[in-house]
């Protein structure tokens, strides 16, 4: 290996000595004398000397090999965003073309074919899928043109989504919060007022034809009297000896590690030595950048702890005035370090710019390397900063809370649009015309909402950004709003709160009682809809009755007013104005038609947990639930017709009273029933396995009770 060259794989030196640069391995940002005898790994670089080396690994089992190994697998880890929308997909679909098929089965079964397909049009027309597709994408890509426009870099758009989550911020020492150059931070010399200049002229002169890194921050030195280079010898290990031509005379100049003294400070000690006598010293040092201070105040505003990890041994917290860190660490040790603090439910942000700390950029949820770093970095990296200016990291942080919390309100929007828009539909509410305007509205707005981030604010007020960023406790905001549990306690607070409507449609009430019903069912949707999502373990029983309450209900509700002409009912004032209701419940069609397709939609795509009864809850819901139900409506309706009331609201809400737990009370019964009937059967004669196998799971009779398909409880 000769000087300027790199070491091509992992060995021994046999030959040589002098300055080989470990920064890219190590982190340690001075070079170091290596001789014979001492290992050297691929991604050192000689300055100064040839060294021959023996090889003690093969070429693709180097060191370097397995950092990039580390990459290759962080490389392939699977992006969450991508299932997230895949289960709000496989959620809506299916639920969309269901809803459609049976606005087209019922209204053609109520009217005509072609009023049939007019509603079922509407309900497609309406439903607005390209919003939810919209809310992410849309906000992640101007986030991305945002981050882009100050230098940050995003290799992955999944980038947005992980710095909103971060709560740990790791930091390489040297070449990231450090200068990528050295500085002069002392400078003695015996001389004195115009001697001293003059040999200040001639350290510049000398070092500007060196290579080494020690050698840059001479260079800079001002060159106030003219000299000459007669003649640079580079002493491997050691330094530079130079002959200098000024005023008519030949000096000799050495600059290097020429006396056995350690530097008074942390840092590296070069003695100056003028015609063979000591002239001073001087020690260079890291540098650390200006912007370090402000970016480490910015990351504790919003809640994230920093750290250093670094290759460098030396006593740099006091020197450089950071943080707390560890010091003397190989790679391997930062990538185990970031390991753990991700199995410790940490999200990491780790910053830096070496070979050495490619495998932990890689490991991190987000890894952004610095553009003055090594090519590896750049590749192990999420992100690449391209200057220097650390401060864009908070600023990226919250800027990404910002977006994230503009993605869960876009969602919102979305799915509130799309599930009050389909019912309105569903219920001949909503002309075809007016819902496909409604649907383009619906994109639009979307679309607008999302560009705004990129409009709002010029984002170049650190401070205000940091200030104003969303909390640490929404960062995950993107599990909870596109979960499971999340979109169906939603779809329950939603059906129970519609019923409010049409009962205030149905009662004809105005004022302040219409108020009160609409705040009371407001109410009571959130805390419906916050029990199905938080009740992980919620009984199979609760689940069903609660969203009978809730779905099934409000289905129900909708069909009565239908069947009412979509108008409110009259007193006339006598108490049988109510009578038509309670004696014709089997006339009332569209009443039967809402409660019993709303009440299946639910028990087809909306179970909490499926049943731990081996499989034939199934059957049991199917059969046993529907006659439950309609057998419990009628008593119900049939036991609320006794009280002679003279109120029509009085009499109105306690027949839905009565026909609402008669529902809810025949359908837990019925399936009761019938699952111990199945069981029986069963035993005698075995039932095909396809009818005991729940939807969107294999056959459960032989699954253990409590644990499903892929460990999902049920």
């Amino acid at each position: 290996m000769r000087p300027g060259e790199t070491i091509p794989v992992d060995g021994i030196i046999r030959r040589g000595r002098g300055f080989l640069s470990e920064a890219p391995v190590s982190g340690e940002p001075f070079a170091v004398v290596r001789q014979e005898g001492d290992l050297v790994v691929a991604g050192m670089a000689s300055h100064d000397a040839t060294f021959r080396i023996a090889a003690t690994s093969a070429g693709t089992a180097r060191q370097m090999d397995r950092l990039l190994e580390a990459v290759e697998r962080a490389r392939q880890a699977p992006f969450s965003m991508q299932a997230q929308a895949d289960r709000l997909t496989k959620l809506f679909l299916p639920l969309l073309l269901v809803v459609a098929g049976m606005t087209m089965l019922i209204w053609s079964t109520i009217d005509s074919w072609q009023v049939g397909l007019f509603h079922s049009m509407a309900v497609l027309l309406v439903a607005c899928p390209c919003a939810l597709g919209l809310a992410t994408p849309s906000v992640v890509w101007s986030a991305l043109s945002r981050l882009a426009e100050r230098g940050l870099i995003a290799s992955r758009g999944d980038v947005i989504e992980e710095l909103a989550r971060v709560d740990r911020a790791i930091f390489d020492k040297t070449g990231t919060l450090t200068e990528d150059t050295f500085g002069l931070v002392e400078l003695h010399t015996d001389a004195t007022g115009e001697e001293r200049a003059k040999l200040l002229s001639w350290l510049s002169l000398a070092q500007s034809h060196s290579k080494h890194p020690i050698a840059q921050p001479f260079a800079r030195l001002p060159r106030d009297y003219p000299a000459d280079l007669s003649s640079l010898q580079i002493l491997p290990g050691v330094g530079i000896a130079a002959e200098i031509v000024a005023d008519g005379r030949t000096h000799s100049l050495r600059v290097g590690r020429l006396y056995d003294i350690a530097a008074d400070t942390a840092g590296h000690r070069s003695d100056i030595e003028v015609d063979g006598n000591p002239a001073g010293y001087a020690i260079v040092a890291e540098r650390l950048r200006d912007c370090v201070p402000e970016t480490l105040a910015a990351f504790e505003t919003l809640g994230i702890r920093t750290e250093v990890l670094t290759g460098d041994r030396s006593d740099w917290r006091s020197r450089l005035d950071l943080p707390e860190g560890r010091s003397g660490l190989l790679p391997e040790d930062k990538l185990r370090h970031v390991r753990e603090l991700r199995e410790a439910g940490h999200r990491v942000l780790m910053v830096g710019d070496g070979i050495n700390d490619a495998a932990a950029l890689a490991a991190a949820n987000v890894g952004i390397a610095m553009s003055s770093g090594t090519d590896l970095a750049g590749e192990a990296a999420t992100a690449v900063l391209w200057h220097g200016d650390l401060r864009i990291l908070p600023w990226a942080v919250a800027l990404s809370r910002e977006a994230a919390a503009l993605v869960r309100r876009n969602l919102r929007r979305a799915a509130l649009y799309n599930v009050f828009g389909v019912l309105l539909a569903a219920f001949g509410l909503l002309h075809p015309v007016v819902a496909a305007l409604l649907m383009v509205v619906s994109s639009l707005l979307v679309t607008w909402f999302s560009v705004r981030l990129a409009a709002d604010g010029d984002g170049g007020d650190l401070h205000h950004i940091v200030s104003t960023a969303p909390g640490i406790a929404s960062d995950r905001w993107l599990d909870r709003a596109t979960s499971y549990a999340t979109v169906g306690g939603a779809i329950h607070a939603l059906a129970f709160m519609l019923q409010a409507v049409f009962l205030v449609l149905l009662l004809d009430l105005h004022g302040a009682t219409a108020g009160v019903v609409a705040l009371g069912f407001v109410a009571g949707g959130i805390a419906l809809g916050r029990v199905w999502a938080v009740g992980e373990r919620m009984p199979h029983w609760l689940d069903m009755g609660l969203g009978m309450l809730t779905i099934g209900n409000f289905g129900m509700i909708a069909g009565w007013y239908a069947d009412n002409g979509f108008a409110p009912l009259h007193n006339d004032g006598c108490c049988m104005c109510v009578e038509a209701m309670r004696e014709g419940l089997f006339t009332k069609p569209r009443m039967w038609l809402g409660m019993l397709l709303t009440a299946n939609v639910g028990m087809a795509f909306l179970p909490r947990h499926t049943h731990a009864s081996r499989g034939y809850h199934r059957l049991a819901m199917y059969l046993g639930g529907n006659v439950g139900m309609v057998v419990g409506m009628v008593a119900g309706g049939w036991v609320a017709r006794w009280p002679e009331l003279e109120s029509m609201i009085a009499a109105a809400t306690l027949s839905l009273a009565g026909m609402t737990v008669g529902m809810i009370a025949g359908m837990l019964l019925g399936a009761d029933v019938c699952r111990r009937v199945l069981v029986v059967l069963d035993a005698l004669v075995r039932i095909p396995g396809w009818l005991l196998r729940s939807p969107g799971s294999k056959n459960l009779v032989n699954q253990p009770s409590g644990v499903g398909e892929g460990g999902r409880q049920f």
